[in-house]
């Protein structure tokens, strides 16, 4: 892969962050093993991601998201697409959408066959590219500003995941802990 040195630089820089959180990570919890892990799966997945060689939001959010979660459960495709559905809720919420209202859409689709994951993210991205539009938002300056933020608020964001479940889509202990 030929990358030019703009995005090599930012590449090595991107990977030396990750593995300087990842140290961190490692001192304060004591997972040595668990830290090399992540970097490898991190470094592999990159790869993945980035086969054209550049350095997309794509492969830069993913790298936050290892460097946040580690490479465990918290980055399963199940587990994934809970936080998507989330924070999903979430915008309709603050564009003034009604639980009700997300409940009949939830009953809607479900009633309905399961789509292709290709082809729904394609109407994710165009569906929210038309709903940043139509808000007045540039959403990929908006993409950007939230990774910025939550590289500063890494601490916090570890400790709100510790109390979701990976067994189950809410907040809370998991299924079959002592309340």
């Amino acid at each position: 892969m030929i990358v030019d040195p703009d995005t090599a630089a930012h590449i090595a820089a991107l990977e030396a962050r990750v593995l300087e959180l990842i140290e961190v990570n490692n001192r304060e919890v004591g997972r040595r093993r668990a830290a090399a892990r992540a970097r490898d799966l991190f470094a592999d997945r990159l790869l993945k991601l980035d086969p054209f060689g550049t350095t997309g939001f794509q492969a830069r959010a993913w790298g936050w998201i290892t460097a946040c979660f580690g490479s465990g459960d918290s980055c399963s495709l199940r587990v994934r697409g809970w936080r998507f559905a989330e924070e999903a809720i979430e915008l309709g919420q603050a564009i003034g959408i009604t639980a009700e209202e997300h409940h009949r859409l939830v009953d809607y689709v479900h009633g309905r066959p399961a789509g292709d994951p290709a082809q729904e993210i394609g109407g994710v991205m165009l569906t929210l590219a038309g709903l940043a539009t139509a808000a007045g938002l540039d959403v990929e300056q908006a993409a950007e500003t939230e990774l910025a933020r939550v590289w500063r608020k890494i601490d916090v964001i570890r400790a709100k995941q510790a109390a979701k479940t990976v067994d189950g889509p809410l907040p809370g202990p998991s299924v079959g802990d002592a309340a």
